[in-house]
């Protein structure tokens, strides 16, 4: 393995700091360092102790058609033959990324700089949105979130069926976790008071079955079937609302709010706006770590049911019990 090991570090391209961080992270997993396909799906045995991590990111900046077709090929490059363990999705477009990678939490520190690698100008930027750390004992059953790592260029890294052209960094303010929180409790007051036509309206931008398996207190669903059906979703529930009253967009990781947002704004008028930063994994792990570090207990978690993901993963950890 050490033989492998300083073959890589004589060869990469990669910055040799971020490479030493990669190889002693597999070493601790027990991990064969050897190059590997990108199109290899098998996965290494590991301890039902050893743990993981998700992270997801996105970012809408426009990008030229050749350098979209090189940060796929650098991207399978790069994190295929430097842990071959890692996998997930990018898909890159004329309008962005976004990408989902499940990965040792020993890398957590050292991947961003791994897709600095790939395009510094593009992802230093990004902050990487991870959710809450799970052994491998979990999901031996079942598989992990991710079978492989495919990275791939699509028309649109979020397919809208929009027709028209908006611009994605006019899409108003994102709230923290901390921010979001607060403003939930204060439109919970009004809500509960004459006030209710002052309280923000509270919108999820899933779809049908990831509101019904559990949304925000208070939330109005769109009960779409898939992203293209929100512009007419909106159009209906925000039909009789002035421009003037405060809208709050909340989904899983916040891209698909930045559209929405924009759309509310650019289309519809909507300059009292704001977005959950990160979505509902960001406020999971903002309530999971406000929690510990408080010596007066947990705090209320204003999610009830469940966080649906898209993947292998199939739920995230419940945040509360349904309301009694």
């Amino acid at each position: 393995m050490l033989q492998v090991a300083s073959g890589l570090l004589r060869s990469s391209r990669i910055a040799p700091v971020v490479l030493r961080r990669g190889l002693q992270a597999m070493r601790q997993l027990n991990i064969d360092t050897e190059p590997r396909n990108p199109r290899d799906d098998t996965s290494p045995e590991f301890r039902d102790t050893d743990e993981f991590v998700v992270a997801s990111l996105f970012r809408f900046h426009r990008l030229a058609d050749d350098r979209v077709d090189r940060i796929v090929d650098e991207a399978k490059h790069i994190i295929s033959t430097t842990c071959p363990v890692i996998k997930g999705t990018l898909y890159v477009a004329n309008e962005g990324v976004n990408g989902q990678f499940c990965l040792p939490v020993a890398w957590k520190d050292a991947f961003p700089h791994l897709l600095r690698e790939v395009d510094d100008d593009l992802f230093a930027p990004v902050a990487l949105n991870f959710g809450i750390p799970f052994t491998a004992g979990r999901y031996k059953a079942r598989s992990f979130p991710f079978k492989k790592l495919l990275i791939k260029r699509r028309r649109e890294v979020l397919t809208d069926g929009i027709d028209e052209s908006l611009d994605w960094d006019d899409a108003g303010p994102e709230l923290s976790p901390a921010d979001w929180h607060a403003e939930l409790i204060a439109k919970r007051h009004l809500d509960s008071q004459t006030h209710g036509d002052d309280a923000p309206i509270l919108l999820d931008c899933r779809n049908e079955m990831e509101s019904t398996k559990g949304t925000f207190v208070g939330a109005v669903p769109l009960n779409t079937v898939k992203f293209s059906d929100t512009w007419t979703a909106l159009d209906a529930v925000l039909r009789d609302v002035p421009p003037t009253r405060r809208i709050l967009t909340f989904c899983t990781g916040g891209i698909r709010c930045v559209k929405v947002n924009a759309y509310l704004k650019q289309k519809l008028g909507y300059e009292n706006i704001g977005r959950l930063q990160q979505g509902i994994i960001a406020y999971d792990r903002w309530i999971a770590s406000s929690s510990s570090c408080s010596s007066s207990g947990a705090r209320e978690s204003l999610f009830v049911g469940e966080n649906y993901l898209f993947d292998r993963r199939y739920l995230a950890e419940r945040f509360t019990t349904d309301e009694s």
